[in-house]
């Protein structure tokens, strides 16, 4: 079962696989605290060889550093 951090990551991914140009994961307003977001971050972490792979670790790369993470 996933968590909260999970499921948000998983939008985040299937944005990138869809090609839209619009997501609708506001991480900033769904985890504000520093170290909620750096537990976010280190999900993404874990999946970006595979997002390199698929040719879509860039796009999730510009969406996070929009987001202030990447």
């Amino acid at each position: 079962m996933a968590d909260y951090y999970r499921a948000a990551a998983d939008m985040v991914v299937r944005w990138a696989l869809s090609e839209s140009n619009y997501g609708n994961v506001n991480i900033a307003e769904w985890f504000p605290d520093v170290t909620d977001k750096q537990r976010l971050l280190a999900l993404f972490n874990a999946g970006m060889p595979k997002l390199g792979i698929l040719n879509k670790q860039e796009t999730v790369s510009a969406r996070l550093r929009t987001q202030s993470l990447g």
